[in-house]
């Protein structure tokens, strides 16, 4: 009926124009997927099993966004008395076969988010058999004009989904038209689905929903239906208060893993808290309160659900313990989120709580409170329909109920986190006097030595004197000599070998550049043997004296591992530029063939690059993996690489390219050389480290190539 043939000359009605329902949907609605989860929400109210979203967005400025359901659907009363009416409260409807006692909505308005998305959009609808086809079009209208639904001829083509209404008994199809979806991309949409699971209690809902994504490339026979899931990394929770029916702890690990500055605590797993639901006896009980119509009353109330501490919310380290975790600019899993009968009222009740605690940000949850918009109670939900009236006492009950919960979360998580600082500053003090024992034996080492030396010096000088011939004093002196100094002669012989191969290099490049046959790109494989016999020669002078092992072959037969170990302590025991550790946790040992030389080039390369990206500290981790194969890390806690800068992290390996102001990018050059091309084994670096720098390297068990480039 048009609502002027109601007035008469004592009674005028109050009418809305189109431009009252603009604004009422701007004010309801702030983006696309709150509009999405309302037009969803009717679709349950309906009674509905199965609600099917199809997204098309072949043109994302004019998408099309079809909403299926099989419920109870509409006739021309339900449109003209129900549907068109904003503002009727469905939980005062008459208890029949086309209405349900507990709907989600409540205040008749969740129709205005088909306007907050479409100005032209079509419902297809269907009861007892019978199907029509209405159209809403504002293109064309005026603020002031008053906005209808008319009934068109029906139609095959208007919506894909239009199939499955055909079977149906009843249903409804809501197809938008003209939908802006220019800003949103394909991840966006798979984040979406996860999101508009959190608009609902999925578990709890008798109700399938499914969201199917088609667009410029998609064939009509590619279009899939994923259910909507909840996706929840219980994994990663450390600590978990549940009342609910659902088992949550059934999905949590038994011990999770921790950030921590030191590899070997982080490795170390943490026992999982589940907190007692005894010690929180006032989730429930009765309150009295006002109702709508001034009259105080006692209403029961119930806090239903899980509330859940995360061990970590960076991703890089979440997804260590679930790979489900996710977190973007659509989907933030760090949320308490508030429902009431089953649908989202609040996304995230933490704010309201006021914790400004450490670890507080790492809270996640699901919790219903239906006393928030009971019947007899006054509406407090604000304008937006997004949030809560702070000051309201149910809000302030369930502020009170959740602190106590919250608080021992809390409390859990700094335990353990305090037991990871007591634990890195054990590492961190064990590795000191470690160093400062390595460092006081060499000092003792050095002056037996030379105590030694002075006395040998005055023994040769005596014999000296009765020498009668050069060769005899020769044969005396090497027949006499200690087995330290005789290591130095071949060691001074191995240099003479190195320097002999440099000068043949020259001599060589003399030699062509006299024919005028020498060209650049001969000469770049030569540099690369310099640079490389350098760094050899550079690696045997600091490992000096100090050795246990034979240095004087090109390769022998030990433990590497050991070799590595006591090379650092030997030779950055004392450094002062970087504290250098190694981490052999297991004790293993890496009986191979090998050359001291390459290990000290590699070990000199990794130091001088952590000295460049100023670090303080850095870690050579030592161990084998699941396949048997030895592994080297090495990690540094300096400033982090911008992996932005390069096309490919193989570039960073490439013979002269440097990427740090000091380099000449030779060292990386050598390592992976040595590595891959000398020990038959691999070199990578973790390009996902926000901090630091982490290089990666594996080899079998097996004798090594005995050539180099």
């Amino acid at each position: 009926m048009d609502i002027k043939q109601l007035n008469d000359k004592n009674t005028i009605h109050f009418n809305f124009t189109y431009a009252a329902l603009e604004l009422l949907g701007k004010n309801l609605y702030s983006n696309v997927w709150n509009a999405l989860s309302e037009l969803v929400a009717n679709g349950i109210d309906a009674k509905a099993k199965e609600i099917k979203i199809l997204i098309d967005m072949t043109n994302k400025e004019h998408s099309t966004i079809d909403i299926y359901d099989n419920g109870s659907g509409m006739d021309y009363l339900d449109l003209a008395n129900r549907y068109v009416l904003l503002g009727r409260n469905k939980r005062d409807d008459i208890i029949d076969n086309h209405t349900i006692k507990y709907p989600m909505g409540r205040k008749g308005i969740g129709k205005l988010a088909a306007l907050y998305l479409s100005k032209d959009f079509y419902i297809i609808t269907k009861k007892d058999f019978k199907k029509s086809t209405w159209n809403l079009n504002l293109l064309k209208i005026t603020e002031n004009d008053i906005p209808n639904i008319k009934k068109v001829e029906a139609r095959n083509d208007i919506s894909e989904l239009e199939k499955d209404l055909n079977f149906q008994q009843s249903g409804t199809i809501l197809h938008l038209t003209d939908v802006d979806m220019s800003n949103i991309g394909v991840q966006t949409i798979n984040a979406f689905k996860a999101r508009l699971a959190d608009f609902y209690l999925v578990n709890s809902l008798d109700c399938s929903i499914s969201v199917a994504l088609k667009d410029r490339n998609t064939k009509k026979e590619e279009i899939v239906f994923d259910e909507v899931k909840k996706s929840i990394a219980y994994k990663n929770f450390f600590a978990l208060y549940d009342n609910s029916n659902n088992n949550i702890q059934k999905h949590m690990k038994n011990n999770v893993v921790i950030k921590s500055s030191v590899p070997s605590v982080e490795m170390k797993l943490r026992n999982t808290v589940i907190l007692n639901q005894n010690d929180y006896p006032r989730v429930s009980g009765e309150k009295e309160f006002v109702d709508k119509f001034g009259n105080k009353r006692v209403i029961p109330y119930n806090m239903v659900g899980w509330i859940a501490m995360h061990s970590a919310i960076e991703k890089d380290y979440a997804v260590k313990n679930d790979p489900l975790f996710m977190k973007n600019n659509t989907y933030r899993p760090n949320q308490l989120r508030v429902y009431i009968r089953n649908k989202l009222a609040v996304a995230n009740f933490l704010p309201y709580l006021k914790n400004t605690q450490i670890f507080g940000n790492y809270i996640e949850g699901e919790i219903s409170f239906d006393i928030l918009d009971d019947d007899f109670l006054p509406d407090i939900t604000t304008s937006n329909r997004q949030d809560l009236q702070q000051e309201d006492e149910r809000v302030i009950l369930l502020i009170e109920i959740l602190k106590p919960i919250i608080n021992k979360l809390i409390s859990e998580r700094i335990k353990v986190a305090n037991d990871i600082k007591r634990e890195e500053e054990l590492f961190f003090e064990k590795q000191k006097l470690e160093l400062q024992k390595i460092k006081d034996q060499a000092e003792l080492k050095v002056e037996s030595l030379e105590k030694d030396n002075k006395s040998l010096k005055y023994d040769i000088a005596l014999k000296n004197k009765d020498l009668k011939s050069e060769k005899k004093r020769n044969s005396f002196l090497n027949s006499s000599l200690r087995i330290d100094q005789k290591e130095f002669m071949q060691r001074l012989h191995m240099f003479q070998i190195n320097l002999g191969t440099i000068n043949n290099i020259i001599a060589k490049w003399i030699k062509k550049h006299s024919r005028n046959n020498l060209k650049i790109e001969n000469i770049l494989p030569d540099i690369k043997t310099i640079s490389y016999t350098i760094e050899k020669m550079r690696g045997n002078l600091k490992y000096s004296s100090y050795a246990s092992f034979n240095t004087q072959d090109e390769y022998i037969e030990g433990d590497l591992f050991a070799f590595i170990n006591e090379f650092c302590k030997l030779t950055y025991g004392d450094y002062k530029l970087l504290n250098v550790y190694v981490n052999n946790p297991n004790n293993l040992e890496c009986q191979i063939s090998f050359s001291p030389q390459d290990i000290s080039v590699i070990i000199c390369n990794i130091v001088s690059n952590s000295e460049k990206h100023r670090s303080k500290n850095l870690f050579f981790e030592l161990g084998r993996d699941s396949k048997g194969n030895y592994f080297i890390k090495a990690i540094n806690d300096g400033k982090s690489f911008d992996f932005n800068t390069i096309n490919n992290k193989k570039e960073l390996f490439e013979f002269g390219k440097g990427f740090t102001p000091t380099g000449n990018g030779v060292g990386l050059y050598h390592i992976k050389n040595i590595i891959e091309t000398k020990m038959c084994g691999q070199v990578d670096i973790d390009d996902t480290r926000k901090k630091g720098f982490e290089i990666q390297m594996r080899f079998k068990n097996e004798r090594f190539k005995n050539n180099v480039d």
